[in-house]
C-alpha cells in the first residue's frame, strides 16, 4: 500500500512532492511505537495476572483448607492490586511523555513560529548599538 501509495502521489502532485513520504514514514513509525507500549503495558497485566493466578488462587482454590483459601484470596487481590497499580503508573507516565512528546516535536515543527529573541541562558548580554 505504501508503494501504490508514493506511486499515487508521484502521478497526482508531481515528482516535489515526494517530501511528503517521508512524513508519512515518520508518522507511521511514531504510531508503531504508540502501539508497542500499549502491547508491553498489556503484556506486563497478562504476565501479573499469570503469576498472581498460578501461586497464590489455583493453590489456594487446590488445598480445600477454607483459611488458607480466605488468605490465599486476600494475598492474591492485594498483590494483584499492587502489580496492576505499576501498570496503571506506568501507563500514567507514558500518557504524560507522549502528550510532551507531541507538543514540542510535532505540533511547534508545523504551527510555531518564534519571532523572540534567541534564548542564551548563560552569555553575556550583547550592548545595545547607538
Amino acid at each position: 500500500m505504501l508503494v501504490g501509495g508514493v506511486g499515487l502521489l508521484l502521478a497526482t502532485e508531481g515528482p516535489l512532492h515526494i517530501m511528503e513520504f517521508f512524513g508519512l514514514l515518520a508518522n507511521i513509525v511514531s504510531y508503531a511505537r504508540l502501539a508497542a507500549v500499549g502491547v508491553a503495558k498489556a503484556a506486563m497485566a497478562f504476565a501479573f495476572n499469570v503469576i498472581v493466578l498460578e501461586t497464590m488462587i489455583f493453590p489456594a482454590l487446590d488445598s480445600g483448607n477454607v483459611v488458607s483459601l480466605i488468605l490465599g484470596f486476600l494475598i492474591g487481590f492485594l498483590v494483584a492490586f499492587v502489580f496492576h497499580f505499576i501498570v496503571f503508573l506506568l501507563g500514567a507516565v507514558t500518557a504524560i511523555i507522549q502528550a510532551i512528546r507531541l507538543n514540542y516535536v510535532e505540533f511547534f515543527i508545523k504551527f510555531f513560529r518564534g519571532a523572540g529573541t534567541p534564548f542564551q541562558p548563560f552569555g553575556e548580554r550583547a550592548k545595545p548599538e547607538v
